[in-house]
């Protein structure tokens, strides 16, 4: 009988070093490092690489067995953040402002984070009652706000927001992308199926739960083809002008529940009216006629324009209305170019980074870019064949985000285009029913079970605006489809959504929420306090507290221990993780930031001011 050889891994009770260990993740993962050579910071190598460049490498190898292992890139993400907050927690220790409150931080004591929850469930709570507290989340707050993919760094998004607000008005659409990862043809050839993307066929697609199983088990294939198709719709068609002259934009990417990405993104549209301005020229009827002709080209809320019928399924609304005539090249964005809306003399932009050109001045090969250039994509024509709309609807079986987008230079392409368009909305952008939904609602309290996202939606037969309100209401004949662009719906082949953001009285609250929802918090406060409490009873029970240490170092480990305990409840999907070892960003803008450290800033004051008073009370006791 044969013996078995039997492998024991050791325990110790001394935690493994984590910097500069070659020995570490070849330890951890035999598998992946099979000789137990080529592991990360190894000292011997003649050229020394970065931990993160290397990570990026090893995610990038052919056979991708790093990307495929089920915790890698979770555990080498960890150790990224953990230095990351680390080395900030060391930095910050050496601050003025650090050193003036180490004291007082260490006189918080678990009773005191008691009574800040009781008083937070009281809805009594006051930052100023509990300076120490107050200033050791600030404190947390400043180390996190440093750390890649925290949930700090991620409010921090929420003051660059505020800051082109403040640089360039307010914003003028919202716009949502859902990339279908599953139903990607690209996203499967990043992750390694062998497809032709210029002649892809059926039985390549394979079934749904075969698609997304490659591709949750190929986080950094999904996050390349979110990045690649994001910044490709933001260049070629947001920059490029389907949504008219475009100044800026700003968009955050969040993960959903089944890990997957996608983006919110606020833009700017190229024009200087305020919205004083706006409620002023919202009186004048041939402005009211231009800017609903604008909205109606932009957004669309149902598909009469790309069926031959148009049916209203209310019957108290009529069931046939005029459809406002499309709007030539000429006239299409006057609404809201500054000199056709203001009158002033037209401004110019010259700088070349943040002039975006007009839809006449586009380059031809980018066709998808400029709907205007086409101008067969412009009417419906309602003769074309019926074999040319069920172009789509003999592949039944297959999801129509698989199929690619029509080529412009085939054969009957406006024909092919619509029938693609009501395809994909009426599998992928229609609204249905879920607990998502009802998720604000308790009807235990006695709430009306109500859709959050408003569905359905009342059925609107002619677009209006009211002058003395400034409630625009869109033409709707499906109460289910949510907004869409046809040309961006086409590009992105998932569900998406789009708003007009109306200078009206509501307009800030609205700004306000979006900017808030875009970079919510994953933890309450209440929660965080709670993780605070057991922190500080953590670090007073551990054993490893001595007393030479002085009040500053202590400090310094109480911070780092509250926010490593915070830190440990934020849930990132593999695709979350995988984009930022990538280095893919987690939002989008046209602008860069330059941050102002104020509280340096106040210090220095500060020391000068008193420095000035003191000579001053030197000069008068001599006198």
């Amino acid at each position: 009988m044969g013996i078995e050889n039997v492998y024991l891994i050791p325990h110790s009770s001394k935690p493994i070093n984590e910097y500069f260990n070659p020995k570490l993740l070849t330890g951890l993962y035999p598998t992946l490092f099979c000789y137990g050579r080529g592991a990360p910071e190894d000292q011997s190598r003649p050229v020394q690489i970065k931990l993160k460049e290397h990570i990026r490498y090893l995610l990038s190898y052919n056979d991708r067995r790093f990307e495929t292992n089920h915790s890698f890139i979770f555990v080498v993400f960890n150790l990224l953040q953990r230095r990351d907050a680390c080395f900030h927690a060391q930095l910050i220790a050496t601050k003025p402002y650090f050193l003036s409150s180490a004291d007082e931080i260490l006189s918080l004591n678990s009773k005191d984070i008691e009574t800040a929850l009781d008083n937070n469930c009281k809805r009594t709570y006051n930052s100023e009652s509990n300076d120490a507290l107050n200033k050791l989340l600030q404190h947390i707050k400043t180390i996190g706000g440093r750390v890649m993919g925290s949930a700090y760094s991620r409010t921090a998004l929420r003051t660059r927001i505020h800051a082109l607000i403040y640089n360039q008005g307010l914003p003028s659409i919202f716009l949502t992308l859902n990339p279908a990862d599953i139903h990607s043809p690209v996203a499967l050839y990043f992750a390694g199926v062998k497809l032709n993307l210029d002649n892809i066929q059926n039985e390549q697609l394979m079934d749904t739960y075969k698609r997304a199983e490659i591709i949750a088990s190929h986080p950094v294939a999904t996050a390349k083809f979110f990045h690649v198709l994001i910044t490709n719709i933001l260049d070629t068609m947001i920059i490029g002008g389907v949504l008219g002259p475009v100044k800026a934009y700003f968009g955050t990417v969040e993960s959903q529940g089944r890990g997957s990405l996608h983006l919110h993104l606020l833009i700017w549209l190229d024009h200087d009216m305020k919205p004083g301005d706006m409620k002023e020229k919202i009186q004048d009827v041939n402005f009211r006629e231009k800017l609903k002709a604008y909205l109606e080209d932009i957004i669309k809320e149902d598909l009469d324009e790309f069926k031959d019928k148009q049916v209203f399924e209310n019957l108290n609304v009529p069931r046939s209305f005029d459809t406002p005539p499309r709007l030539s090249q000429g006239n299409i964005y006057a609404a809201l170019r500054t000199i056709d809306l203001t009158g002033l003399a037209e401004n110019i932009n010259k700088s070349p980074v943040w002039s975006t050109p007009i839809k006449q001045q586009l380059s031809p090969s980018i066709p998808y870019a400029s709907p205007l250039l086409n101008k067969s994509l412009q009417t419906p024509t309602h003769d074309r064949p019926t074999s040319i709309v069920n172009v789509l609807h003999n592949q039944s079986n297959i999801n129509p985000a698989c199929l690619p987008t029509p080529n412009p230079s085939s054969p009957n392409f406006a024909a092919r285009f619509r029938a693609d368009v009501v395809q994909l909305v009426e599998t992928d952008n229609k609204h249905k029913h879920s607990d998502t939904c009802y998720k604000y609602s308790n009807p235990k309290q006695g709430d009306k079970k109500i859709c959050r996202l408003r569905m359905p939606r009342k059925l609107v037969p002619v677009s209006t605006i009211d002058p003395d309100t400034g409630h625009i209401s869109m033409r709707r004949s499906d109460p289910w489809i949510n907004n869409f662009n046809e040309y961006i719906i086409a590009a992105c082949r998932s569900n998406m959504d789009i708003k007009f953001i109306w200078s009206g009285s509501d307009a800030k609250a609205l700004v306000y929420y979006i900017t808030d929802y875009v970079t919510k918090m994953s933890l309450s406060f209440h929660d965080t306090l709670a993780l605070v409490q057991n922190s500080i009873k953590s670090i007073m029970n551990s054993s490893h507290q001595t007393d030479k240490e002085n009040a500053i170092e202590k400090s310094r480990k109480l911070v780092l221990r509250c926010y490593n305990t915070l830190a440990s409840q934020q849930e990132l999907s593999g695709v979350q993780v995988a984009s930022y070892l990538m280095n893919y960003d987690d939002h989008y803008t046209t602008h860069k930031f330059q941050g102002l450290y104020l509280i340096q800033t106040e210090w220095y004051l500060q020391t000068q001011l008193n420095e000035i008073r003191s000579k001053q009370k030197s000069k008068g006791s001599m006198q």
